[in-house]
């Protein structure tokens, strides 16, 4: 009975632990050691890709996107590898738990006042634990905005393939393959085979990210008439306006 309360403890503290860790704020601290604070500078989002912007340090950045990177990807591998779990739908429960918590710290840390990055390097790493099978396509789809950025306009500036074109050409960070990649890749586990689980926990990942950005920051009070459309464009491109 006492190593099952202990067990049943140690599940419960499984996903605050996760969020914990992922709200350590490894490129923040990797910027303050270049006297630099991320949230004044640049696109001010606590992410590996400011980091690089403000720095200009590839080898920086990489060691910040890594680290990010884990804060998805650690917390399912230590419970498919290292936690003593006997039966596999425990082990499931806490990859996928601690996976979304991961994710979460990341969007919200408690370690910086809950305002932290948008959260893609993590979810790449907890998608890779979960859903090896899928990285394939997952990847190859958070991929095509590089592609369509060399493509001419399909049906010119004005058309929905001239918005699609200039949104791609003018970003670096391509929110909307993202978002395309993240909200597909439910679907995709389920069709890979993955049980129910894997999908759900997908699925929350995808909720997490699509929530940081619709709340990334408060929405302009002097224009109630736009919310909708400001929304929908956070959603898709990550900004206020799709252009």
């Amino acid at each position: 009975m006492e190593y099952d309360a202990k067990k049943a403890a140690g599940i419960g503290a499984y996903a605050p632990l996760s969020y914990l860790y992922g709200s350590v704020p490894f490129v923040a601290l990797l910027a303050k050691k270049k006297n630099i604070d991320l949230k004044k500078t640049g696109s001010k989002n606590v992410g590996a890709a400011n980091l690089f912007q403000s720095t200009k340090s590839p080898t920086l950045a990489l060691s910040g996107w890594l680290a990010d990177l884990s804060k998805g990807a650690l917390p399912p591998l230590l419970a498919k590898t290292i936690l003593p779990i006997e039966d596999e739908k425990t082990e499931e429960i806490l990859a996928c738990s601690g996976a979304t918590a991961g994710v979460a710290g990341q969007c919200w840390p408690i370690f910086l006042s809950f305002s932290g990055g948008r959260g893609v390097a993590p979810l790449i790493g907890a998608s890779l634990m979960l859903a090896p099978r899928a990285m394939p396509v997952f990847l190859g789809t958070m991929a095509s905005e590089r592609i369509l950025r060399i493509l001419p306009p399909l049906t010119g500036e004005a058309g929905a393939g001239g918005l699609l074109h200039q949104q791609t050409t003018r970003t670096r960070s391509g929110p909307l393959s993202v978002a395309l990649a993240v909200c597909s890749l439910p679907l995709l586990c389920s069709v890979k085979g993955y049980d129910e689980k894997v999908v759900a926990g997908t699925a929350a990942n995808a909720f997490v990210l699509l929530i940081r950005r619709a709340t990334a920051r408060p929405i302009p009070v002097r224009e109630p008439r736009r919310a909708g459309a400001i929304l929908v464009n956070r959603l898709l491109y990550d900004r206020d306006t799709a252009l």
